[in-house]
């Protein structure tokens, strides 16, 4: 979790101030999350 978190502030800086930079850092958040929930399902 520390290393999406980190992965996500730095994405983020890009758009620093702006109205994207929210956005950003949470769609890096959201896209190793939503990958590890198809993991767990497809070993059901």
């Amino acid at each position: 979790m520390k290393y999406r978190d980190e992965n996500a502030k730095e994405a983020s800086l890009k758009y620093e101030g702006g109205t994207m930079e929210h956005l950003e850092f949470v769609t890096v958040l959201a896209n190793p999350t939503k990958e590890r929930c198809h993991e767990l399902v497809e070993l059901l």
